[in-house]
């Protein structure tokens, strides 16, 4: 019964791992391909505009609390996620252009650059930042990170003191 259970919590970090993996990919190409072709710059700016506030709310969540948590649980490799992603969005963007060099010069590749752009900046913050860091409880004379406070503060209901 234990294998099955194991088991069965690996297949759910599979899966929500490619949810995490595929839905952000597949974002910025639902944007260029459907908005951009009613040739509407107000929608496309709004689109854009609401993936600036969506990746920098989840980056500096995940910079600034989640990889704290795992850190504090004692798991190695937090900043893998982030560095795997910005890997495969500078593919999509060397991809994309390669297309308006040698493709088509369609209004769309400029859109899915400027979408991949911002999530490929939110990606490159978050693998930089939370390189090395370290637990909250076994090293927190030395954490000096105002977000992670205000997080704690917000999730855990009460004030962050060194103690943990």
């Amino acid at each position: 019964m234990g294998s099955i259970v194991s088991l069965l919590r690996i297949l759910l970090s599979l899966v929500s791992l490619l949810l995490v993996c595929l839905v952000p990919c597949c974002y910025p190409f639902f944007v260029a391909y459907k908005v951009s072709e009613k040739r509407k710059n107000d929608t496309v700016a709004v689109w854009i505009g609401v993936e600036v506030v969506l990746v920098l709310a989840v980056t500096l969540l995940y910079s600034h609390w989640f990889a704290y948590q795992s850190a504090a649980r004692h798991l190695e490799g937090q900043e893998l996620v982030p560095t795997v992603m910005s890997v495969i969005y500078g593919l999509l963007v060397i991809q994309s252009v390669l297309k308006l060099i040698y493709g088509s010069h369609n209004r769309r590749y400029i859109v899915l650059l400027i979408g991949l752009g911002i999530l490929l900046a939110g990606c490159i913050y978050a693998a930089v930042f939370t390189r090395g860091i370290e637990c909250p409880a076994c090293n927190s004379y030395s954490l000096k990170d105002d977000l992670y406070m205000f997080f704690y503060r917000l999730f855990k209901g009460r004030p962050w003191h060194p103690a943990g």
